[in-house]
């Protein structure tokens, strides 16, 4: 869906990309943290950080993903539209959030009525996965998707919670419990 790859990690996982021809970064992080080690295996890049938190609840002490941080995230992915990119990671702390929910958004972005296309096309680059909620809504939104991304990240869960169980019980064990499905 997008004339680039995309991969997808976590901040453990940063260097084993060193000569993948990584030319752009996306890094989503907790506020404060510092810039990751594997940066340097990485080589010269063009990045865009975004600093909040993996939760999709306002809570005292913590900042949550903002609309204005998927506006600019959909900044970005309209820089990337019409730039050359050669290869592109996304990252979070673990790779299964933050960084899924970016992936989705950007991979949906300027595909309409292809939500759930872009949805499974995410499985292909990490398995288990669970996108930021809060960060698809915000996207459904401003993109006038009318639910469909949002639903398509339902579906994602649903054949997450089937395929990894202990996956879906952390989630559970989380204040996002509510995104895991019942049944």
């Amino acid at each position: 869906m997008l004339p680039f790859k995309v991969s997808v990690c976590g901040l453990d996982e940063i260097e084993r990309f060193a000569g993948a021809g990584v030319s752009h970064v996306i890094s989503l992080l907790d506020p404060g943290w510092p810039e990751p080690d594997g940066w340097a295996a990485l080589g010269p890049v063009e990045h865009h950080r975004f600093d909040m938190h993996d939760i999709v609840s306002d809570r005292p002490g913590w900042r949550p993903p903002h609309a204005e941080d998927v506006e600019r995230l959909l900044q970005v992915g309209d820089l990337l539209a019409r730039s050359e990119v050669g290869h592109l990671l996304v990252h979070c702390h673990f790779g299964r959030s933050r960084s899924t929910a970016a992936a989705l958004i950007l991979k949906a972005q300027h595909h309409p009525g292809r939500e759930t296309e872009a949805a499974e096309a995410l499985l292909a680059v990490r398995d288990p996965l669970w996108p930021n909620s809060r960060m698809v809504a915000y996207a459904d939104k401003l993109l006038y998707r009318d639910g469909a991304l949002t639903a398509a990240a339902h579906r994602l869960y649903a054949r997450v919670a089937r395929e990894h169980p202990q996956f879906a019980d952390f989630i559970r064990r989380t204040e996002r419990a509510s995104e895991v499905p019942d049944g």
